[in-house]
């Protein structure tokens, strides 16, 4: 332990507080791979703030497999399965969430086999503030083998340009709608579960990992 004095401690300066009736939803695409449960989370702030539409849940989960379910299934492989879409409101916990279960066109698109399901292909996510509060990270699993190069262990970056890539290009550029307001990928400061999110910002940049990382273990419904 450190003997300092006054002893160190990291101060994480905390995202903007959210202005009134900027709401903020998560977007979770759930799945199976080797008989496990996958998850990863995308959350989303509206652009213009307003009241979400009554039906904004349900809207979400539309507009977002619209828009990247087919590039999410072109980096996974066909024994990989995306079987929800769920979307829940972070700014009013007192909203329902909605579940748009997949059942058919939501397997992967590339031959198996699939490196270890705990193995994962890493990306960062940044706005435009310092600190811890103002990056994350998603982890999407079940790597695809001819994704990773077998002299290095490494995986492959022009696979992964080709596929990993052509995702995250939408995150960035394509707006997800409630039926009424627009909102476009961010990061939330967490809270307790429960607990309206109060701090947010909208992602600008996000950064492919060319080394493999290891797949986090949570809660459903924890983490960015």
């Amino acid at each position: 332990m450190s003997r300092a004095n006054p002893r160190f401690r990291r101060t994480n300066l905390p995202l903007p507080t959210l202005l009134a009736q900027q709401n903020c939803f998560r977007i979770a695409v759930l799945g199976t791979a080797d008989n496990q449960i996958w998850i990863c989370n995308f959350d989303y702030i509206v652009q213009t703030p307003a009241v979400p539409n009554v039906n904004a849940e349900q809207n979400l989960t539309i507009n977002w497999i619209t828009a990247h379910l087919t590039n999410f299934r072109g980096f996974i492989c066909t024994d990989t399965v995306v079987t929800a879409v769920k979307a829940t409101c972070l700014t009013i916990p007192a909203r329902q969430p909605y579940t748009n279960i997949q059942t058919t066109g939501n397997a992967g698109t590339i031959t198996p086999p699939h490196a270890d399901i705990e193995l994962a292909v890493v990306f960062s996510k940044y706005t435009g503030f310092k600190g811890q509060h103002g990056r994350g990270r998603n982890y999407l699993p079940a790597i695809p083998q001819s994704f990773i190069n077998s002299t290095s262990g490494q995986t492959n970056t022009i696979l992964l340009t080709t596929a990993y890539q052509t995702f995250i290009g939408t995150l960035l550029s394509a707006t997800i709608s409630d039926g009424t307001s627009t909102y476009v990928l961010a990061i939330t400061q967490r809270t307790k579960q429960g607990v309206a999110v109060t701090n947010g910002a909208a992602v600008l940049a996000v950064q492919l990992r060319t080394l493999m990382g290891t797949v986090r273990r949570r809660r459903i419904g924890r983490g960015k």
